[in-house]
């Protein structure tokens, strides 16, 4: 949920590092020191990152963000829309 009402709040399509910014804010309070070290795959990347990034995956093969978006940019479809209203 937090990565969709990010991206309604900046109109249904935002570059990913603008996206992740407020997908931050939204749960920097669940975080822990944990969630902020890197993966063994990439020492720059934390781990609540890698973890947005496999849930933008999932959330395009079920339809809710587009998976033709242009590279760097994440866009929400209209069943992304719809489904966030429905949770509301």
């Amino acid at each position: 949920m937090p990565i969709l009402r990010a991206l309604v709040e900046k109109g249904g399509r935002a570059r990913v590092k603008d996206v992740l910014a407020s997908v931050h804010a939204d749960i920097v309070e669940r975080l822990n020191d944990y969630d902020y070290q890197p993966v063994p795959s990439d020492s720059r990347r934390p781990r609540w990152v890698n973890g947005a990034m496999w849930c933008r995956k999932q959330l395009c093969e079920q339809g809710l963000l587009r998976a033709d978006s242009p590279w760097g940019v994440w866009e929400i479809t209209e069943s992304g829309r719809r489904w966030l209203e429905e949770q509301a």
